[in-house]
């Protein structure tokens, strides 16, 4: 499940190797009633330092962050949020 929310998508943070962050803002943009779950589905895919995280207050309706790496979403789109991860989990 979702976790609560972490820090904002812009922080470049540190932390162990191939931590990632997908946040999502369902408060500003138009979600559907499945957006969560899709979400929750492939992150949960990963190993657990892939976070899932609503982030309210940003301006994106997705966003991805790696170390260095920003992917900002307009909708789901399940094979960029995967290439997005997969190229950044050794990093």
């Amino acid at each position: 499940p979702p976790r609560s929310t972490l820090f904002p998508y812009t922080t470049l943070f540190r932390s162990e190797r191939g931590s990632m962050l997908v946040q999502y803002n369902c408060r500003n943009y138009e979600c559907g009633e499945d957006l969560v779950d899709k979400l929750t589905a492939v992150v949960s895919s990963y190993p657990p330092q892939v976070y899932l995280a609503p982030y309210p207050t940003m301006d994106a309706k997705i966003a991805l962050a790696a170390p260095g790496k920003l992917l900002l979403l307009k909708a789901f789109d399940e094979d960029k949020i995967r290439g997005f991860i997969d190229a950044n989990m050794d990093r």
